[in-house]
């Protein structure tokens, strides 16, 4: 069985455009997204969508995970996810599967087919590589020079073997770059080091040049319409008092359910008026009074 589409729901946000998590209202007050009309629009629209018939029927049923699977058989034909699919292995996986298989976006869009598309920005930097401080000098200097070496930048010695392994081993020299032998693709795991460091992020994807420029058009594309959202960049812990209602794990729950049509969409106004008397409207009068109204947006 197939459907037009897979699991899309996490990215409506960059089509009806609602909030990271904070929107900041003409009164300078803060609104949580739940409580945006974008937020109800959005997962209305995706309950239509799961009741239609539209949606791919593993998904209604729970299965969320073969997704990449499901669009490499040709079962569905429109997914949702991050750029870090979009690249060598999935052309490699792709084109294994149908050699005229592509990769493509959407350009940025709203919903309303009017309105200026918007996207908010997410920190520029995830992960951290921390030393350990009973460390003996020495151990640490070892440490920084690895370091060191994984840095290196693009086109260099250092970043051909970090990313390809030995030339004429697991690589040989092609039209578009290194070309990975079969020993390549079963032996190189590029993507263990950068968990330490890695170089400045270049888009390259040896053998598969449309790839790189597609993705680089459509990132260029969607620089237009980037923007800063409430709070960016600032670590913000929460109190544990406030720890539950911050996860909102029953309201995401529920928000799962009417997405794929199991539940109505009252079912989620329901979720949203026990969040807010657990502990919801505690939580956002506390990023009030004591993030917004003491340190601002980060904007």
């Amino acid at each position: 069985m197939c459907g037009p589409f897979d699991d899309v729901y996490g990215y409506l946000f960059q089509i009806f455009d609602y909030a990271a998590k904070f929107a900041v209202d003409k009164n300078g007050k803060l609104v949580h997204k739940y409580e945006q009309p974008q937020f109800i629009e959005a997962l209305d629209w995706a309950h239509k969508l799961a009741k239609s018939g539209y949606l791919h029927p593993d998904v209604l049923g729970g299965n969320s995970n073969d997704g990449t699977t499901r669009f490499y058989a040709g079962k569905a034909l429109i997914g949702a996810g991050g750029q870090g699919i979009w690249n060598q292995t999935d052309a490699q996986a792709g084109t294994a599967a149908d050699k005229n298989y592509r990769r493509s976006s959407f350009k940025p869009f709203s919903a309303d087919g009017t309105s200026a598309p918007r996207l908010f920005l997410t920190p520029q930097a995830g992960f951290f590589s921390y030393l350990n401080a009973t460390l003996k000098p020495a151990q640490i200097e070892e440490c920084l020079r690895i370091a060191d070496y994984l840095a290196a930048p693009f086109g260099s010695a250092e970043h051909l073997m970090v990313n390809f392994g030995v030339e004429g081993v697991d690589w040989t020299k092609g039209a578009n770059g290194p070309s990975p032998t079969k020993a390549g693709l079963r032996d190189v795991q590029a993507q263990t080091f950068p968990f330490l460091t890695s170089a400045s992020q270049v888009q390259y994807n040896p053998d598969f040049p449309q790839v790189t420029k597609d993705r680089c058009a459509w990132n260029a594309e969607a620089a237009k319409h980037v923007y800063k959202p409430v709070f960016f960049t600032m670590n913000i812990t929460v109190p544990k008092r406030y720890a539950t209602a911050d996860a909102a794990q029953a309201v995401e729950d529920t928000i799962k359910d009417v997405a794929h049509g199991i539940k109505p969409v009252s079912a989620f106004q329901d979720a949203i008026g026990t969040w807010k008397r657990g502990g919801g409207d505690r939580l956002v009068a506390w990023y009030q009074s004591d993030v917004l109204d003491k340190l601002g947006t980060g904007q």
